[in-house]
């Protein structure tokens, strides 16, 4: 069996809803907050709610900050002079 495929038969590990604010360092509230307003995805099973551990780490994963306008690392302007 290759390696691929031996690591996509691992389990997908499932978090509650305590162990995922938990895991992301907030409040249970704040996680519902997040929940409510598409922030953090979810799985539904009935009533409960579980977190896949994998979805969280993307959540954590720094982003790249947006450039500002007119703005060039080296001091210089981006815009031309008119």
């Amino acid at each position: 069996m290759s390696e691929d495929a031996k690591s996509s038969m691992q389990p997908t590990l499932l978090l509650t809803a305590q162990e995922a604010a938990d895991y992301l360092r907030i409040p249970l509230g704040s996680l519902y907050v997040r929940i409510h307003k598409k922030q953090i995805p979810c799985i539904r099973l009935g009533r409960l709610l579980r977190f896949r551990q994998a979805d969280l780490d993307a959540l954590m994963k720094p982003s790249p900050l947006p450039r500002r306008r007119g703005f060039n690392p080296d001091g210089s302007s981006s815009e031309s002079a008119s």
